[in-house]
């Protein structure tokens, strides 16, 4: 973000300064603004600074699947979400539909939905377990995934029932090869 915080304050100077540029008859400076240099310089700043806002998060010590759902095994537990990727493909999220406490759900299997303005999208379990907990929160600010996916915007915990399935799952380096190798 600071990045994008520098190159939001370049933008904003070239519009309210003057770019100093050497006049064509004398070779002192002005102060005054030249089209030809404000129509480099803006883009340029806009550019990188919106490229800056774009970047996907992927977060090291989780396991991802390649259908972009996260997880997170602490102990026996996992607590389980979908990534930034798939929250910014799908849009500002409206409505989460999650499991009751106690579901038996198994790996690759579907497990919930989430509701976009843009469509409707299932979400499958990256591990198998059993839920003990789903985020509440989610249903009344379905939009905290959009926030915070890795936050507060996780789905629900399980008790793990195989951590072997873990071995089948991505690490942050493998799925940045994955997102890069897909991307459209």
């Amino acid at each position: 973000m600071a990045f994008r915080s520098v190159a939001t304050q370049a933008v904003t100077l070239l519009r309210l300064r003057g770019i100093p540029t050497v006049s064509n008859n004398s070779s002192s400076i002005t102060n005054t603004t030249t089209n030809s240099l404000r129509s480099l310089w803006v883009p340029l700043a806009r550019r990188f600074a919106t490229e800056v806002e774009d970047a996907e998060v992927v977060l090291d010590g989780l396991h991802y699947a390649a259908s972009h759902e996260w997880v997170k095994v602490e102990g026996s537990t996992a607590i389980v979400g979908i990534s930034d990727h798939a929250q910014k493909e799908l849009g500002d999220l409206v409505f989460v539909e999650l499991p009751e406490a106690g579901a038996p759900c198994k790996q690759g299997e579907k497990f919930a939905s989430v509701e976009s303005v843009k469509a409707v999208s299932d979400v499958y379990s990256p591990i198998s377990g059993t839920v003990v907990e789903v985020n509440t929160s989610l249903s009344e600010s379905p939009d905290l995934i959009n926030k915070s996916p890795y936050g507060n915007g996780w789905l629900m915990k399980l008790t793990v029932s195989n951590k072997g399935e873990l071995d089948g799952l991505m690490g942050a380096d493998a799925y940045k090869q994955h997102q890069a190798a897909n991307a459209h």
